[in-house]
């Protein structure tokens, strides 16, 4: 285990970014980093109990955390490596589906409809989702600083995760005209931080309006925080 501390990297794969935000990923590297007392990339039962703690699971018990522990250490060494605590904080997290609306049958084809928090309603195309989401593959398909978003699944809410840092986004924009942005601005690191999340998409946005499209209403906190009828206007 030691050998494997020297080289241990903390990141994250695609349908891990999907239930957890920048910022929330930015918290369990450094919890994990703090917590792994030994720095050998592992932690053991007490070390995750803590950890759950102070990430606010305060009411966890020791045999809530013993059979979290069984259940998730696939290689079976009484012990939770690194990709094992990330795939464990991600299904504590859970993923809000609800968010991206109930599908329901509409004039045109099946919609999808999102009540918001003040009352007000907002629908959108499946079909039309399904469009953009296999455009946008064919179009940045070669593209290598999208790889580990594309291809998306056509049949789901993937589009929705799929801006969230921001990349695909200026990418999108690049492809209109390769001089809109300055790439070597851009922020490509595996795990970024919110504010560099917010720098790409504000570039992005910035970037979109110079280019004379108009994104009345929409910024960052539209893509960070995944909100649908706002992505695909966008989009759009």
């Amino acid at each position: 285990m030691a050998e494997e501390a020297k080289t241990q990297t903390y990141e994250f794969t695609f349908d891990q970014k999907k239930k957890l935000g920048p910022e929330e990923r930015s918290s369990l590297i450094k919890a994990f980093i703090n917590y792994d007392k030994n720095k050998d990339g592992h932690m053991d039962e007490s070390e995750f109990k803590q950890i759950l703690v102070d990430l606010g699971h305060r009411k966890i018990t020791d045999e809530t955390v013993k059979a979290m522990l069984d259940a998730n250490d696939s290689d079976k060494d009484g012990f939770i490596s690194w990709n094992e605590f990330v795939t464990m904080m991600g299904k504590l997290q859970g993923e809000d589906s609800a968010k991206f609306g109930t599908v329901m049958e509409g004039k045109h084809g099946a919609i999808a409809q999102i009540t918001g928090a003040h009352g007000g309603t907002h629908s959108y195309s499946l079909e039309e989702l399904a469009t953009f989401a296999k455009l946008i593959n064919e179009l940045l398909k070669d593209d290598a600083d999208c790889s580990d978003r594309l291809p998306m699944n056509t049949t789901d809410d993937t589009l929705f995760h799929a801006f969230d840092n921001g990349i695909l986004l200026c990418k999108l924009l690049m492809f209109i005209d390769p001089n809109c942005i300055d790439e070597s601005a851009m922020n490509k690191q595996t795990n970024m931080n919110v504010y560099q999340v917010k720098e790409n998409l504000q570039m992005a946005i910035a970037a979109a309006k110079g280019l004379g499209i108009k994104l009345v209403g929409i910024n960052s906190s539209d893509f960070i925080n995944k909100t649908p009828h706002m992505i695909l206007a966008c989009v759009w």
